[in-house]
Parts: structure tokens; sequence; C-alpha cells
């Protein structure tokens, strides 16, 4: 199980813990919307693309639109964080993936636009 601590700045670098936190992100769609009205394409094209992004040491994803559960699951199974914008530059949340014993927990703390 992957261990995601919170990732907090210090002067003008972010730390996990006592270490140096570099941020190696990707922005990930948006996709047309599937009947759900989701942005994300499909569960198996999304498996496919995140374990390719984790080969390449992609640690944060950037998204566009709110992601349904089971996007967040798999970001959460890999160990990658989620910055979620708004399409419309409205809102944005910093999405905080923590695993535990009993499943995955998720924060969304609001930012600003």
């Amino acid at each position: 199980m992957i261990d995601l601590s919170a990732v907090r700045v210090r002067a003008k670098f972010f730390f996990e813990g006592e270490r140096k936190f570099f941020i190696k992100g990707v922005t990930y769609g948006p996709f047309a919307p599937d009947d759900a009205g989701d942005h994300f394409g499909s569960h198996e094209g999304a498996v496919r693309d995140l374990d390719m992004m984790l080969e390449a040491g992609v640690n944060l994803v950037r998204i566009y639109y709110v992601p349904p559960c089971w996007f967040l699951d798999l970001c959460a199974e890999r160990g990658i964080r989620i910055l979620a914008k708004g399409y419309d530059s409205s809102w944005s949340v910093i999405v905080v993936v923590s695993l535990t014993s009993a499943g995955p927990k998720y924060w969304m703390a609001p930012g600003k636009a």
C-alpha cells in the first residue's frame, strides 16, 4: 500500500514530511464527455495512461473537471496526486489522496481561481 503524506510549502520548495517533493506532472484530458458526463475517457484507457505515466516518473496529474471516484482510486493505487482546476477557471482544488488499511481517503482543499 502506498503512503501519501501531505505535501507542504517551505520557503520556495515543496516538502513531503522532511523530504523535498519535486513535482513531475502532466496534464490529463479533457476528453469528450461520456454518457455519465465524465471527461476522463474509459476506465481501461485511464489504467493504461496512468501506468505509462508512473513508468515515466509522473507524481501529479492536472485535470480540468471533477473526477469520478474510479479515477481517484486509480491515482491513489499508483501514488499519483491530482491537481484539479475548473475548466472555466472559477474554481480550483487540490485533491489529496491517502491510502489507509480501510481504503483510500480523499480531501479536497479549495484554492484560488
